[in-house]
């Protein structure tokens, strides 16, 4: 053989007689294996298994496991030397199989029993099941070969005994899993699953050397243990799995809960949008705002009321001849835009703004139309019906000169109508996000529209065979009252920081309270034989006065579209539109009856000669109300 090789065999042959010279000589007299439920054994067997040897290993830097643990609901485990009930785990895996991961096994610090050590599963990060208990193992001591892991019953394995019990301290190194390196090969710290002497149990486990756990299965399949925080220290945030609501996360036994945080939204019922952690709200706990509004309404369908014509028409100002003009009415009244307020306020009932109550007052302004006149003849001048005791077109004269009806006269007639309304709405959240929320509304709202028309006109006969004057005058007025239950939705989404869209669509549906008051009289004075106060005008007579009522069903949607701009924190203004209907009302003007029998008019026949006209009828119309409205909001 060549020289390289011989120096190859003596240097073998060196090192192994320096190992042999240094090992000491194994003991004579092994120790007897110890049985379980026996403390005052120095080392732990199972039958036909030699004991293992444990080393206390040089001092090394210390690796902490900081791994979090998903915690649902933190559970103390049950003291094995105190549960006979507890029933050993099994280990199936060996951390081979093809789609396994080797889980990090540690050990439990929540309830460390002398002589007891209990095994943890942790999942790696991205799985989504829970920790799970492994099992509870005496914790070996002694020297010898190495333990092997218990196997329940079934497994193939030895079980372990209902209540194992040792009291010998933990001392060595940590147990070499299959496929490991032993202790002192070169690799990475992981925590030891023994604490090292004069170590806590609960504080952070070290270890000199690696250890990989294999694969392993809970003793309780499908019942996850979790795993309690150590003690005296705060438990980890909980992560939650991928994919899945994380549960709340409970106070551990003994530590003190955190109080609630400063206005964040808990609601119960709303969904939470586009991944938000918490609700976009644009107020405080008040807020209150004041608008002003420039609306248009419905117009009131009046009849032709005044009117005038050529002194050489057959009747001057009879409806139907062209050379008539009519100069009040025939035409929808009212609809012109009008001035008006609204002021709004509410408040949050709860910290998280979750439910609330608000309100708002809504007045429109009087809108009117006003008509006067006075002709000493010329023009003509008069009143245009429809004459039910000839079945024409007639005319009630006011001023004219002709020789047979000879009169000066003078007319004023007015038209006002006013709107007013309140509402009260219990809020809450059903939707939110980081920068819009939707909120339900109901509630109670009412709305008042009144009407009134007057007729006031005098006329001066200058008729030498019958003088006198005639004063006439003509109330209709009407009063619609709604009272109802309200539903509807409230939603607001802020953009470019500042700004902000608002919106609100309410619907209300009850009862309408209708009310039309109808009230005439004429004094006749200076004539020859008929002085006196008559009940009756011209449109109303004794055939329609008097007060009349009704109930009828209505719905009042509406509609809010806001456009906002935040100064401060508790400054906005805003611009907006705003839509109101109203289904069922009745107009003053709308219940006039143009058919009039002229045997009425003061101081009349008796028995009465034709007709009663006018009669009453009921008139029913719908009605809307829409326009800007200009706010400031106030918060705090």
């Amino acid at each position: 053989m060549s020289r390289p090789f011989h120096r190859l065999v003596a240097l073998t042959l060196g090192l192994g007689l320096t190992g042999l010279a240094t090992a000491g000589p194994a003991p004579a007299n092994p120790p007897p294996p110890a049985r379980w439920g026996s403390p005052a054994q120095p080392a732990a067997t199972f039958a036909g298994v030699q004991p293992v040897s444990f080393q206390q290993a040089a001092p090394a830097p210390a690796a902490v496991i900081e791994r979090p643990v998903a915690l649902p609901v933190p559970q103390p485990l049950p003291n094995p030397a105190h549960d006979p009930g507890l029933q050993p785990a099994r280990f199936l895996p060996t951390g081979n199989e093809p789609n396994t991961k080797p889980p990090l096994m540690r050990p439990d610090a929540g309830d460390l029993s002398p002589g007891m050590f209990t095994w943890k599963q942790t999942p790696e990060a991205g799985d989504a099941k829970d920790p799970a208990t492994i099992g509870t193992f005496p914790r070996p001591t002694g020297t010898g070969t190495p333990l092997p892991l218990p196997l329940g019953p079934g497994a193939g394995g030895t079980p372990l005994p209902a209540n194992p019990v040792s009291s010998n301290p933990v001392v060595g190194t940590p147990l070499p899993m299959p496929g490991t390196p032993a202790v002192g090969v070169p690799g990475p710290v992981v925590s030891s699953p023994f604490p090292a002497p004069g170590v806590v149990p609960g504080g952070p486990i070290v270890g000199p050397g690696p250890v990989v756990g294999h694969p392993v299965a809970s003793g309780l399949p499908g019942v996850p243990s979790a795993v309690p925080c150590p003690p005296g220290q705060p438990c980890p945030p909980t992560p939650c799995p991928p994919g899945q609501a994380c549960p709340p996360t409970p106070c551990p036994p003994g530590v003190a809960c955190p109080g609630p945080v400063a206005m964040q939204r808990v609601c119960p019922m709303p969904s939470i949008v586009d991944g938000a952690d918490e609700c976009y709200t644009p107020w405080s706990t008040f807020y209150v705002s004041s608008e002003y509004l420039l609306w248009w309404a419905k117009g009131a369908d009046t009849p032709a009321l005044a009117s005038t014509g050529p002194a050489s028409a057959a009747i001057p100002g009879v409806l139907g001849d062209p050379t008539t003009t009519v100069l009040f009415g025939g035409q929808a009244l009212l609809d012109g835009t009008r001035s008006g307020y609204r002021i709004s306020s509410g408040f949050w009932l709860d910290q998280a703004r979750c439910f609330g109550v608000d309100g708002n007052y809504l007045y429109l302004n009087k809108a009117t139309e006003r008509f006067t006149s006075a002709s000493p003849g010329v023009p003509e001048l008069a009143r245009p019906f429809f004459d039910v005791r000839n079945g024409r077109e007639g005319t009630q004269v006011v001023a004219s000169n002709k020789a047979d009806e000879p009169a000066a006269g003078f007319v004023d007639i007015s038209l006002s109508s006013e709107l007013w309304g309140a509402e009260a709405n219990f809020r809450t959240n059903l939707m939110c996000g980081s920068g819009c929320f939707v909120d339900l509304l109901l509630g109670w709202r009412t709305l008042t529209l009144q009407d009134r028309f007057e007729y006031t006109e005098l006329i001066s006969s200058r008729l030498a065979a019958e003088p006198g004057s005639f004063l006439h005058r003509d109330i209709f007025q009407s009063k619609n009252t709604f009272h109802g239950g309200q539903i509807g939705l409230v939603g607001e989404h802020r953009f470019a920081d500042r700004w902000t869209f608002g919106w609100a669509a309410k619907v209300a549906m009850g009862n309408t309270r209708q009310q039309v008051d109808i009230f005439g009289a004429t004094q006749i004075t200076g004539s020859v034989r008929n002085d006196g106060l008559y009940q009756g005008g011209i449109l109303a007579q004794r055939t329609n006065i008097g007060t009349h009522t009704k109930d009828v069903f209505a719905v009042v949607p509406e509609v809010t579209v806001n456009l906002g701009y935040d100064w401060t924190p508790n400054i906005r203004s805003f611009v907006g539109y705003n839509f109101l209907y109203w289904s069922n009302v009745a107009r003053a003007t709308e219940q006039i009856n143009r058919n009039i029998n002229p045997n009425l008019f003061a101081p009349g026949t008796v028995p009465l000669d034709g007709p009663n006209e006018p009669s009453f009828s009921w008139r029913n119309t719908g009605y809307w109300a829409q326009g800007v409205n200009f706010g400031l909001e106030f918060r705090w």
